[in-house]
């Protein structure tokens, strides 16, 4: 057994050559896991074709996820009738609900996330939503 002091001396002070360099990758720090345009909170009218009327809802956001909900219709037509969520990549808007329909919809988003205009590719019905002034 070798006393734990010569164990000390026989460490060398200076890290070994093994002649491999450092894989390990670079770590980059992107900021949230999104980028996108946030759209604003609160109350918001949509309209157009693929909506069928001028209807009033609520918008939440998430800016981490860059993703939103849709709550409080003026009309219930159940959730099929309507989109229930949306995520946002830029200023390119996708929205989503229990459908097929509304993952077709996609618009792009101006006026610092208060207006968004779009077109729905199963259909061609068009869209507009405007953030209520407040």
């Amino acid at each position: 057994m070798i006393p734990w002091f010569l164990a000390l001396a026989c460490t060398p002070a200076e890290p070994l050559e093994t002649g491999l360099e450092d894989t390990a990758p670079e770590v980059v720090d992107t900021g949230p896991s999104g980028d996108c345009v946030p759209l604003s909170p609160g109350g918001w009218t949509v309209r157009g074709a693929a909506f069928g009327m001028l209807m009033g809802v609520t918008i939440s956001f998430d800016e981490s996820a860059c993703t939103f909900a849709f709550s409080e219709w003026s009309m219930d037509h159940g959730a099929d009738e309507t989109p229930q969520t949306g995520s946002v990549a830029g200023t390119t808007v996708t929205l989503g609900g229990t459908t097929t329909y509304w993952e077709s919809c996609e618009g792009s988003t101006a006026s610092e996330g208060r207006v968004v205009t779009g077109l729905c590719t199963d259909d061609t019905a068009g869209f507009e939503m405007s953030a209520d002034e407040g």
